[in-house]
């Protein structure tokens, strides 16, 4: 057991190395942090909650972008409505006039 915990920890360590040397420069850092989270949270019950929690919160974001996308699609596929005058408007009348 204690090798697995000792490999897992250099995996860690060697996974936020490249992913500090990956955000500096083009490359999928965020893969690498994300998956020194993983291999930590394998060690770590109070991690592992904490990544669940979040992935629900990230996937409902997901969720809420891609609804408010669909909605601004279907407005700019719909022609723009003329406006008609409304009845309850004022007749415009010269200034302190009656």
């Amino acid at each position: 057991m204690g090798w697995a915990r000792a490999l897992t920890l250099i995996a860690v360590v060697v996974c936020l190395i490249i992913g500090v040397i990956l955000a500096f420069i083009p490359g999928p850092a965020i893969l690498f942090f994300a998956l020194a989270a993983a291999l930590t949270a394998t060690q770590s019950r109070w991690l592992a909650c904490k990544l669940d929690r979040a992935e629900i919160y990230v996937h409902a974001l997901w969720r809420k972008h891609q609804r408010r996308r669909r909605q601004r699609q279907v407005a700019q596929a719909q022609p723009a409505r003329k406006r008609r005058p409304s009845a309850r408007r004022r007749p415009m009348t010269a200034p302190g006039g009656h």
